[in-house]
């Protein structure tokens, strides 16, 4: 359950502020505002037990395009300021993900019969 909390606080963490003010091509409003809404949404459905393992993976892909943003957008010196927080949130929904997803039986001979 810390994970999910670790998780929970990442994603709010990123909604508080994307973007960096230095950048001489930023992206537009509307795009940080939609990644901060969504940052939001993964933040609140990582604690829904029903949905902990799609909150996982959508943190994993949010995660994947922030690390590529912050290199290619926002400039090498501010990707070496973020890569520790943003590689340890990968991380951690990586561990969550693989903790609360439910493992397929591969073929029958595995089930009692």
């Amino acid at each position: 359950m810390l994970c999910v909390v670790l998780m929970a606080f990442g994603q709010f963490l990123c909604a508080s502020g994307s973007g960096h003010p230095e950048t001489a091509e930023p992206l537009p409003d509307w795009i940080n505002n939609t990644v901060n809404v969504v940052n939001v949404v993964i933040g609140i459905m990582v604690f829904i037990p029903r949905t902990r393992v799609l909150s996982a993976v959508l943190s994993v892909l949010i995660t994947l395009a922030s690390i590529a943003t912050n290199y290619l957008v926002d400039g090498y010196d501010f990707f070496l300021k973020v890569l520790a927080f943003n590689l340890v949130l990968l991380a951690v929904s990586l561990y969550v993900y693989f903790h609360y997803r439910q493992v397929r039986v591969a073929s029958a001979k595995a089930k009692d019969v």
